[in-house]
C-alpha cells in the first residue's frame, strides 16, 4: 500500500527522482549541462543549469563580482520521516530538510577524472576547483511540495539575510568554502528584484508577459518556475502510479 500522501514515492529508492529533477532543469530555458567547468576534470558536469555572469549589468545594479558563472544544481528530497514528524513541527521539519539538502549538494558524491590524462580528483577537489576558477554553484533543492530552500530564494528574491553556514568534516574543506561562497555578496541575489526594478523603468508602460497577470518580470518567472516544478512533481507521482505494482489477490 501506498501512503495518501504519495510519500512513498519520494523516498523509496525503486521510484528514481532524476527525471524529475532534469525536468525541473529543462523547464527554465536555460543553458544546462555545461561542460569544462572543471579544467582537470572536463566532462564532470556539476551544474544542471547555469547562468554567465554579465559585469556590466552586475556593477550596473552595484553587484560588481569577480564570478564568471553561477551554476545551480537541482534535487528533489525525501519528505519527513516518521520520526522527524514527532520530533519537530512542520515549518522546523521543512526548513531542517531542505538546509540538509542543501548541504548534501555541496558535499557531492562525484568526482571526476580526465580520460585523455587518467588524473583522477575527488569529489572535494572538484568542488574546490569550482570555487578557484571563480565560479559558484547554488543548490536548487525541492520538496515533495515544490517549497525551494533559502540559498536558491535569496538568489531570486534577495530580500532575507543568507541562511547561516554549517560545519563540515575536515576531509570537505571546500565543501564549505563554496556553501561560503555562496551565502556571500559576491554572488549576485535579488535577481527577479533587480529584473523588476529596469524592466519599469525602461518598459512602464507594457506587460512583460502575456496580460496583466504577467505584468513583470518577477512574477512570469516565478510563474514559470512553479509551473515546472508542479509539472515535474505531477508526473512523477503518476508515473511512480502507474508503475507500482501490487499484489495479485491469490486464489481459493
Amino acid at each position: 500500500m501506498v501512503d495518501k500522501y504519495g510519500d512513498h514515492f519520494f523516498s523509496c529508492q525503486s521510484f528514481n527522482k532524476t527525471t524529475m529533477s532534469n525536468a525541473i532543469r529543462d523547464g527554465d530555458a536555460v543553458d544546462t549541462e555545461k561542460k569544462g567547468v572543471v579544467k582537470t576534470a572536463p566532462l564532470s558536469r556539476p551544474f544542471d543549469w547555469f547562468m554567465d555572469v554579465n559585469h556590466v549589468t552586475a556593477a550596473t545594479l552595484r553587484q560588481g563580482t569577480a564570478l564568471s558563472t553561477v551554476g545551480f544544481d537541482v534535487i528533489v528530497i525525501s519528505p519527513p520521516s516518521p520520526s522527524d514528524l514527532l520530533q519537530y513541527a512542520p515549518l522546523e521539519n521543512t526548513t531542517r530538510l531542505l538546509r540538509n539538502g542543501e548541504k548534501g549538494k555541496f558535499m557531492r558524491v562525484k568526482g571526476g577524472t580526465n580520460k585523455l590524462t587518467g588524473h583522477t580528483i575527488s569529489p572535494d577537489q572538484l568542488m574546490g576547483a569550482i570555487v578557484d576558477s571563480h565560479q559558484a554553484l547554488i543548490p536548487q533543492v525541492v520538496d515533495p511540495w515544490g517549497k525551494w530552500n533559502e540559498l536558491f530564494e535569496r538568489t531570486l528574491i534577495g530580500d532575507r539575510a543568507a541562511p547561516p553556514v554549517p560545519s563540515y568534516p575536515a576531509l570537505r574543506r571546500n565543501a564549505q568554502r563554496m556553501h561560503e561562497l555562496a551565502c556571500s555578496t559576491r554572488v549576485p541575489f535579488g535577481l527577479l528584484n533587480s529584473a523588476n526594478k529596469n524592466w519599469k523603468t525602461s518598459h512602464s508602460d507594457l506587460w512583460y508577459g502575456d496580460s496583466y497577470l504577467a505584468a513583470d518580470p518577477k512574477t512570469w518567472a516565478l510563474q514559470q518556475i512553479g509551473l515546472t516544478i508542479t509539472t515535474a512533481l505531477t508526473a512523477h507521482l503518476i508515473a511512480g502510479h502507474d508503475n507500482l505494482s501490487l499484489p495479485h489477490p491469490s486464489s481459493t
